[in-house]
Formats: C-alpha cells, sequence, structure tokens
C-alpha cells in the first residue's frame, strides 16, 4: 500500500467535511449541505460515506474523494493535502520534492550498485558474448549505454560479495529481488550468464531489472520479483524515457511487449514506445500510460500465440468501460476522452514480424502500421471470426458478450456499423441482436463467466454487467439538470435492467437528484451513485443532446422491435389468415416512424 493509499484509508470523508461543513445531514445514507464553495439557498453539495467520496449537484458541478476536497477547500497542491491529511491520521510524511528526484529508498540504492557491476562486467572480457549478441541484434553502443545494459556472471557469487564489499547487507540483496537464498545457506544472484536491463519508475528511479538468457536457459527472461519498489503489472519499460517523446507526438503512446522493441523503436527515432515487459496489459499500466497519453496503440508479437494472447487481454479490457482508479485527479478515464475506448488503437502487424525486428528493418512500414492502427472496437470486430475458431461455446458466449458491450458503449454515429458487424458474426440480424442485448449481457453467461474467473487468475480488468445504451441514457440525466425533464418522457418499460427501471421511475417521481437517491434504496440507490460517478465523454451540449436523443430513440425502437418479434412468434403457432394483431400492426406503424426521424 502506498503513503497515499494508506492516509486515504484511515481518513474518513464524513469527519474531514464536517470540519468545514458543519450543517451537514444525513439524508438516508448519504449526507447533504449546502456547498462550501459556492453560493446557494438549496442544499446540493452530496456526500457519501459508503464510497467515500463528495460531489456538488450544483454550479460546483464537481467531485472527488479525501484529497480533491481538502485541496479545493484549503486552496493548496496534492503535497501539502498528503501532509495535512497525515498529520490528521497520524502519519509522519518526510518533507520531500514531488518532481523528478524523489528521496531514493535503500533499495534503489542498492539496485544502482548492482547496476555499476553489470555494466562493468558487460564492458569486460566475460561481456564479450553480451556485446556480440547485442551487436548482432543491430543494438548501437549509444542504446547500449542510454539504456544501461549489462551483463550478470553465471558465477551467483560475484554479485553477492561486490554488494557485500559495498557495505550492503545480504537481507536487502534479498528484498530487493538481486539475490535468493535458502534457509541456512548464502545468498546467490538471482540472475545468472544473462543481459540485463533496468528498469525504472517513470521519475527515473531504480526499481528493478529484466533479464535474458544468452543461450537455451529457460525461462528466457527473467524479472526482480515484485518488492517494495517494483510491481511489474504497475511498470512500464522506457516510460521514463518516453516521456518527452509522447509529448512530441501528439501525445500518443505506443505499447509493445519486450525491451529489445522498445530499444530498436528509441534507436530508430520513434521515442513514444514502452514496453508492458512481457506481460498482459494490467489496469495499473493502462492508468500509467493514460496519465501521459491522449491514446493509447498497442502493438504486440507477430506470432499466432502472441496474437490470440492479445486478443484475450484485449477481451478483458472491452468489458470495462472505464479504468478502475481511485485517484480521479491523475488518471484519466477512457469514456472520460473518447467513447467506445477510441483512446486505444491496436497496430495490426501482418508482416510476420515482431515490432523490433519490423522496425529495424522496415521503420516507414512500422510507421505506417502505426499510423493506421484501427481502433479498439474495429480490431476486435474484424478479428472475432478468426479469434472465435475453435473456442468451447460457452467462451464463445463470453467474447460475443464482451463484444456486444463494446459495441453498445460505443459513439453513436459509428454504433449502426458495428451493429451490422457484430449481427454478422453471430449470425443474427442487426434487430434480433439489438432487441437482445439485454439478455446477452444479464444471462448465464455473465454469471458462469464471474464464478469460472473468480476461482481463476483474477483478470486485471472488471467485468461489467448492465445495458451500456440505457445506462448512458440516464447517467446524462443524473448528471446534467436540463435532460431531467426529457428522461421524465421515457415510458417505464422501456428499460429491461430492473435497477435501471427503479433510477428511471424515481427520476419520475421526483424534482431533484437529490430527492431521487433519497428514494431509493439498496441496489437501486448503488446504481444511481454510479449512474451519478459514470465517466461520460466530453462533448458540448448539441453533441450531448443528439447523443441523448439516439439513446431514447434506440431504446424505444428496441421496446417495439421486442414487441414485433413477440407477436411473430405468437403468430407462427397460429393458422395462417387466422388474425393479424393490432399490437403487431401499431408496432410496426411506430418503427416506420421512429425510422423515418431523425438520429
Amino acid at each position: 500500500m502506498t503513503l497515499s493509499e494508506d492516509i486515504k484509508t484511515r481518513t474518513n470523508i464524513l469527519d474531514l467535511v464536517h470540519q468545514y461543513v458543519p450543517d451537514l445531514k444525513q439524508t438516508g445514507r448519504t449526507y447533504k449541505a449546502r456547498c462550501p464553495f459556492h453560493q446557494e439557498a438549496t442544499p446540493s453539495f452530496v456526500v457519501f460515506p459508503d464510497r467515500q467520496t463528495w460531489r456538488c449537484f450544483g454550479a460546483c458541478a464537481t467531485g472527488g474523494d479525501v484529497f480533491t476536497f481538502i485541496m479545493k477547500i484549503e486552496g493548496i497542491d496534492f503535497p501539502a493535502a498528503l501532509r495535512n491529511l497525515g498529520n490528521q491520521v497520524g502519519i509522519e510524511v518526510i518533507d520531500q520534492k514531488f518532481d523528478n528526484a524523489p528521496k531514493q529508498s535503500q533499495i534503489q540504492l542498492i539496485n544502482l550498485q548492482a547496476q555499476r557491476f553489470f555494466r562493468e562486467e558487460l564492458n569486460s572480457d566475460r561481456g564479450s558474448f553480451a556485446r556480440d549478441y547485442l551487436l548482432g541484434r543491430g543494438v548501437s553502443e549509444e542504446s547500449t549505454a542510454l539504456f544501461g545494459l549489462g551483463y550478470s556472471p553465471v558465477n551467483g557469487n560475484e554479485l553477492v560479495q561486490y554488494l557485500e564489499n559495498a557495505g550492503f547487507q545480504n537481507e536487502l540483496l534479498v528484498n530487493a529481488g538481486l539475490a535468493a537464498s535458502s534457509e541456512g545457506a548464502k545468498p546467490r544472484a538471482l540472475f545468472r550468464g544473462r543481459l540485463t536491463f533496468p528498469i525504472h519508475n517513470e521519475s527515473g528511479g531504480l526499481i528493478g531489472f529484466g533479464a535474458r538468457s544468452l543461450d537455451e536457459t529457460m525461462p528466457k527472461y527473467l524479472n526482480t520479483p515484485q518488492t517494495q519498489e517494483f510491481d511489474k503489472s504497475g511498470t512500464l519499460y522506457g516510460l521514463d524515457k518516453a516521456k518527452s517523446g509522447i509529448n512530441g507526438d501528439g501525445k500518443r503512446v505506443v505499447i509493445v511487449e519486450g525491451y529489445m522493441d522498445v530499444i530498436a523503436a528509441h534507436q530508430a527515432g520513434f521515442r513514444n514506445v514502452v514496453a508492458s515487459m512481457g506481460t498482459a496489459l494490467t489496469t495499473k499500466q493502462v492508468e500509467l500510460a493514460l496519465i501521459h497519453a491522449d491514446t493509447v496503440i498497442l502493438a504486440m508479437d507477430a506470432d499466432k500465440a502472441g496474437q490470440t494472447s492479445m486478443y484475450r487481454s484485449l477481451v478483458d479490457l472491452a468489458q470495462q468501460n472505464t479504468v478502475m482508479t481511485n485517484n480521479k485527479q491523475r488518471r484519466k478515464a477512457f469514456m472520460q476522452k473518447s467513447p467506445a475506448f477510441e483512446i486505444f488503437k491496436v497496430a495490426r502487424i501482418t508482416t510476420g514480424k515482431d515490432p523490433d525486428e519490423l522496425i529495424r528493418t522496415e521503420p516507414l512500414l512500422w510507421s505506417k502500421t502505426i499510423n493506421e492502427a484501427p481502433s479498439l472496437a474495429d480490431f476486435l470486430l474484424m478479428e472475432a471470426p478468426k479469434y472465435l475458431e475453435g473456442l468451447s461455446d460457452f467462451d464463445g458466449d463470453q467474447v460475443i458478450s464482451a463484444l456486444a458491450q463494446v459495441v453498445f458503449a460505443s459513439n453513436w454515429k459509428v454504433q449502426d456499423k458495428y451493429v451490422m458487424q457484430l449481427a454478422q458474426i453471430v449470425g443474427t440480424t442487426p434487430e434480433r441482436l439489438e432487441s437482445n442485448l439485454a439478455k446477452l449481457t444479464e444471462t448465464r453467461v455473465q454469471a458462469d463467466y464471474t464464478v469460472k474467473r473468480s476461482t481463476a487468475a483474477a483478470s486485471p480488468f472488471k467485468s461489467t454487467v448492465g445495458d451500456p445504451l440505457e445506462e448512458h441514457a440516464l447517467a446524462i440525466a443524473a448528471q446534467f439538470p436540463e435532460f431531467w425533464g426529457k428522461i421524465a418522457n421515457l415510458e417505464v418499460d422501456r428499460i429491461v435492467n430492473p435497477e435501471n427501471r427503479a433510477v428511471l421511475s424515481a427520476f419520475k417521481q421526483n424534482d431533484t437528484i437529490e430527492h431521487a437517491l433519497e428514494s431509493l434504496n439498496g441496489q437501486a440507490a448503488e446504481q444511481l451513485v454510479t449512474l451519478i460517478e459514470l465517466a461520460l465523454p466530453e462533448m458540448d451540449l448539441k453533441q450531448r443532446s443528439d447523443a441523448f436523443d439516439s439513446c431514447i430513440k434506440r431504446l424505444e425502437i428496441r421496446f417495439y422491435r421486442e414487441i414485433k418479434q413477440q407477436e411473430e412468434t405468437l403468430l407462427e403457432s397460429i393458422e395462417e389468415n387466422d388474425f393479424l394483431s393490432m399490437p403487431n400492426l401499431d408496432a410496426n406503424e411506430r418503427l416506420k416512424d421512429l425510422y423515418s426521424s431523425g438520429t
């Protein structure tokens, strides 16, 4: 747990807010008062104790956690807020510069000493084999120096002795992940006979190492195990060197798989490239990338196993509309930037070459591949037929369910195209696909999938069960008062999800979002809070109004298509020419009206 997480966990948001807002009063599961940040007669400032968050539904239209509250109320920056709250909960925050030169930990210091050893070994006679390997891979001396590449000798005692002579205790060697020891035995170096890659955090601190075997020793790659400083799932290799390149390339970051891919890219002048270090893309890595970039382009290995692994990772990614994050000030939500995961693109490497080889041999093709990378939604739909081959019915249903969430969370301007593509993949009509969306996302497939995944390795991306079309319309109404009257005109039977139905009913029966929240309880209340906090795409009023109207129209179309489908099923069981039902005629006429109206 980080220092800020520890302080946040120990700080009760109600106690904190009450210091500055003494008239805070409980209303059901929330607390309300007049907003401390602007003048108002009617209370619109709400605290959610269950989530430890706050929000102003009035003129401020903003919210956050304990840190954002203290920063706003005191007019201070994050380091000052950290110290302020730390003092309140009894945690000492040592004064330090929160810039690119943080105070170095003992682990970083011993890593620096180990790095000197590895560099000396690379340049020694024993390092000639490693130098030849780098030469054969086209790595220049400048790149070798820039990325600090080194060599760990086969003898596992030499690094240990070197660090002992430098004054470091064996316990620290083990804690830093540089050595391992069995009970009663002297530690031995973890990396032996390998090329070493120092791994830095985004501020440049040396937090760990990667190491590649130079013979047939397996595994081919080893990393520092998780330590106090190094968490592979939350680190992007090369980010410390790529930050300026990302800014200089239109805020785009390219994520590849391996160390050599990054080195080859930077050497060729593509300085916005970082690596996930062979791991499936994680929430932490995505959040880290989005601190610096507005567009994330994924370019993984070209081999079939690599492509399959990437597709599986992207299916997980596609089941989450927003990045799971507590620090909303620092990390950006997917949907806050652009709908339908359009900030994500996937470079389709069709030459059979890995990024490293493609960059070295055909840099212009690499550049073209990156610049023409399709969006995540486009890529998933294009590759779905190939990926679905050979999957079990269960796994195939899970993938289709994820793709449906992508389609119906996508930009309304391209949604029709995606619906047609997905319908073709599934082998149904667009009408049936749209009318069955709720069933697709809430049936046994999702329930079984949750159980199955809970007993297996946890996915880095939490799956979302719900109806994106309903939730998008309701979230707009919940967050923007000017849509309150419009949503009240929507009939409740147009909504399928039971919690969403309860929310819409509350909208119809109350005149403000606060009153609606007070009238709900249980899962319905939690759903409304979720809708209030749902990150929506950035739009002007006209774009938002168009998107809202499109959602309402699609909900109406879905409703009447379902009626029509039910009637057609019924008519099939009745003798021909018996009758033509009036509901079916009404549904047909209403659908004609909806299709003939503007989007």
